[in-house]
């Protein structure tokens, strides 16, 4: 039960509000570029074509110079549940949003709370200290905003393939 993700069946103002929320978020996010060009899932303009045109490059490029390519397929399933509420807010704030705006998603978790319904009833409370709202239009930016550490870390370690590696091997 404790890793149980509430479904958002929230009423009208709650969602109307959540949207607002996204696209403020959102909004700050392309406008400061805070979002790594990689992550293409939930953005406007962005899309898995794009990305998979993305991989059959490198693969081209691997095979015209001769170089290996790994690859690493990570199954995402549940991941809306498994993000860490404060982890969030401290990305949130690492990556720049205004204090404003990390409060308020703050407060849409802090204390968070939900009920399952039984054939024998509902049970009391049961805390929500993990994952984001099924249903709810901010849960896929907040996990976009939880992965970005990743992206950033990879990409500032040269992690990753380069194209034309062996050829800018050879002009040195």
């Amino acid at each position: 039960m404790a890793s149980y993700r509430p479904i958002g069946l929230a009423n009208t103002l709650y969602k109307l509000w959540t949207r607002l929320i996204t696209n403020t978020l959102y909004e700050h996010a392309e406008v400061d570029s805070l979002l790594s060009n990689m992550q293409a899932g939930f953005r406007n303009k962005h899309d898995t074509f794009q990305q998979l045109q993305n991989v059959l490059m490198a693969l081209e490029d691997a095979k015209l110079y001769k170089q290996d390519v790994y690859a690493l397929i990570v199954d995402f399933t549940s991941a809306f549940n498994t993000t860490d509420h404060d982890k969030l807010l401290i990305i949130l704030f690492d990556l720049g949003f205004p204090t404003n705006a990390i409060d308020v998603v703050k407060n849409l978790y802090y204390q968070a709370h939900t009920r399952i319904r039984l054939p024998s009833g509902c049970t009391g409370d049961i805390p929500v200290e993990r994952g984001t709202n099924q249903g709810d239009t901010l849960s896929p930016f907040l996990f976009l905003i939880y992965m970005e550490p990743l992206l950033r870390w990879l990409h500032a370690g040269n992690r990753g393939y380069m194209h034309g590696q062996q050829q800018s091997q050879k002009l040195h």
